[in-house]
């Protein structure tokens, strides 16, 4: 009986070892089945949870529109564009109708050759007939065989066209960069501040230009002029180019919604109800948000299938 307590811790340590190679089989499974992209999703979503956004508990996740900065990268001298780290995520569904439009110029750099446009009046009067009421006004009776003579051969134009296939054949001409429009549902169950309030005006602050400078390219110019001498070549570039262009333009966003991810994109217009429902604290409980989304280029076929 003097070895039962050995014994007993023994049994203790080879339980907890057991339960040790457990749990480093489970780290390593959940390892090799989250890649760093999913692992970088999941660290963006709990940053999304301490930013504050609306419970949507019970929706299906492809419902939820999430919206994110990104950023260009270099993939093998290619430029390409990846959610930029540490990016908050706004989430909200699409109420209504969202659509997405893809606008298409075709036209036929051909109508100008047919006969139509040659002479349009003449034309339009051989084609409807009328010509013949015009020719028995202006000649004489005398001359009734050359004006039965001009009106048979004048009526073959009736009901003909010089339009045909081949100067109607449509080209691709150009078109527009991908259009998505809808309306944001923010609404909050508990608190109007943490889950309206922050992401919308996170939203808002991606539409808006980072920065206006304050000064003229002018003033901006004589500053650089003026700088330190000390200053070195690559200070001195960023000198000219913000005197160039000094400020800042709004930043690129991408969304992923039912499944597909568009970026890289930039808001276009915004329309916010500023008469949305408050609680007491003064702070909105619910916003619908009108926006237009744009894609940053024209898109291909290789686009739509990277989406």
């Amino acid at each position: 009986m003097q070895f039962g307590p050995f014994l007993l811790s023994g049994a203790l340590m080879s339980f907890f070892d057991d339960l040790s190679d457990k749990v480093s089989e489970t780290i390593d499974s959940v390892k090799q089945k989250f890649s760093s992209e999913k692992l970088f999703n999941f660290a963006a979503d709990v940053a999304t949870k301490k930013m504050g956004t609306s419970n949507w508990d019970g929706l299906s996740p492809y419902l939820i529109a999430q919206f994110f900065e990104v950023a260009p990268v270099d993939n093998n001298g290619r430029r390409t564009w990846k959610r930029k780290i540490g990016s908050k995520v706004v989430k909200a569904p699409f109420v209504g109708d969202g659509t997405l439009s893809v606008q298409l110029a075709w036209q036929s750099p051909f109508e100008n050759m047919s006969s139509e446009n040659a002479a349009p009046n003449a034309a339009a009067l051989l084609q409807s007939g009328q010509l013949n009421s015009i020719l028995n006004a202006f000649t004489p009776d005398a001359f009734d065989t050359l004006k039965n003579k001009s009106q048979e051969y004048l009526s073959q134009y009736e009901g003909r066209t010089g339009l045909t296939k081949l100067n109607s054949i449509q080209t691709f001409n150009g078109m527009q960069p991908l259009d998505i429009s809808g309306t944001l549902l923010f609404r909050a169950w508990n608190d109007g501040l943490t889950e309206v309030e922050t992401p919308l005006n996170q939203f808002i602050e991606w539409a808006l230009p980072v920065e206006l400078s304050a000064d003229s390219a002018l003033v901006s110019a004589a500053k650089t002029v003026t700088q330190d001498k000390d200053a070195s070549q690559d200070d001195k570039v960023d000198a000219h180019v913000q005197a160039l262009m000094p400020s800042r333009a709004p930043v690129k966003i991408g969304m992923t919604f039912m499944g597909k991810t568009y970026l890289p994109l930039v808001i276009e217009s915004f329309d916010f109800p500023i008469t949305s429902p408050i609680n007491p604290n003064g702070h909105h409980v619910c916003v619908a948000l009108n926006v237009k989304l744009c894609s940053l280029t024209a898109i291909d076929r290789n686009d739509w299938r990277n989406l």
